[in-house]
């Protein structure tokens, strides 16, 4: 009659348990393991791109018009008026970029 706790059981068991014990252990870096340093650094780039935009101004203009009198005669008068016009500026922006250096 087989009992439930043999001796070939137990070390069967253990086994098993050491096998699946290793399989799943998951490897961590240690002091103790070579380092492979890259074989590049980012360096960072500043450039200057000219950007046109544009702003809008209010422009003051005249006007050559005609008005009449208290008596209805006409006469002629110049008015000032404003209108709002889109202007084109340059701008100089910065622009970062970070470019791959190879380490010697």
């Amino acid at each position: 009659m087989a009992t439930w706790f043999s001796v070939k059981r137990l070390v069967s068991l253990a086994i098993a348990t050491l096998i699946l014990a290793g399989a799943t252990h998951t490897s961590t870096a240690r002091a103790s393991d070579p380092y492979c340093p890259p074989g590049y650094v980012l360096k960072k780039v500043t450039s200057y791109e000219t950007v046109v935009s544009y702003e809008t101004r209010t422009e003051a203009y005249k006007v050559c018009v005609t008005k009449y009198d208290y008596y209805g005669q006409p006469y002629q008068t110049y008015e000032v008026r404003y209108r709002t016009v889109q202007v084109p500026v340059k701008k100089q922006v910065a622009v970062v970029k970070y470019v791959r250096v190879p380490v010697y």
